[in-house]
């Protein structure tokens, strides 16, 4: 159902940050102390943990029809580089490289920030570190498309998804969860969820893949978001219809 995935979804995006809270405050514990560093890193996880909580208000009105989803105009580069800040302790942990490409394509794009980048951008970024062993990189590329669209892909260098796999990894009915090369498992509820905000956002999402089995030497998935350009800066909101149960 949507609302297991939405709580299944929360709990994934609270356990990184909180993981961390508890780990720097047992650190300072111990040495009786807390350095400048472990400060600003217990400052950026509590601001997630902050957003997130904030966004499951936000996702229990919206699945009962109550309450809008808050638009506005933001640089998909910027949306891009905030979520990058909130997976590197994931991906440092794991030992994976997780880089936003350099972009003079600093187009805007019409989300709710929050769900945008906590329930739809973070989803696929973990994703890709999930599947992606020590070592190696997950990289973040914004690029503009024909008809005044932008994408975002998330490419990695993982072990890959089976092509007869691809199709139902955003469905409801598949479940399609794996475990990651570390032993990480997930409810396989969250990129239904994510896909399903994408396209009320007027998104599209493209997945290609190549695994490991097959191409040894060039092998990973690349996601691509792909949205309309947004035409001005103005704040906006949108009805969150489609919501009010999986489809």
């Amino acid at each position: 159902s949507l609302l297991k995935a939405i709580f299944g979804a929360l709990f994934h995006d609270l356990a990184n940050p909180a993981m961390m809270v508890f780990m720097v405050a047992d650190t300072a514990y111990k040495k009786k102390t807390m350095n400048e560093q472990a400060i600003e890193r217990l400052h950026r996880v509590t601001d997630q943990m902050k957003r997130v909580l904030n966004k499951l208000k936000k996702m229990t009105s919206i699945t009962g029809g109550k309450n809008q989803l808050q638009y506005e105009s933001i640089s998909l580069f910027d949306l891009a580089r905030e979520a990058v800040s909130f997976a590197e302790n994931q991906a440092h942990a794991k030992g994976v490289h997780l880089v936003v490409d350099p972009s003079d394509c600093n187009k805007c794009v019409k989300v709710d920030r929050d769900i945008f980048i906590f329930q739809v951008l973070m989803n696929f970024l973990t994703n890709a570190i999930k599947f992606t062993e020590s070592g190696k990189t997950v990289t973040l590329s914004i690029h503009s498309d024909p008809d005044n669209k932008i994408r975002l892909d998330i490419r990695d260098e993982g072990i890959g998804i089976p092509a007869t796999k691809i199709p139902h990894l955003t469905s409801w009915k598949s479940h399609t969860s794996t475990t990651g090369t570390n032993g990480e498992v997930g409810t396989g509820l969250g990129l239904p969820l994510a896909h399903k905000f994408l396209i009320l956002m007027g998104g599209n999402l493209v997945i290609q893949s190549r695994q490991i089995e097959s191409y040894p030497d060039d092998h990973g998935t690349t996601v691509s978001l792909v949205l309309p350009i947004s035409a001005n800066e103005e704040k906006t909101t949108s009805e969150p219809s489609g919501l009010s149960k999986a489809s």
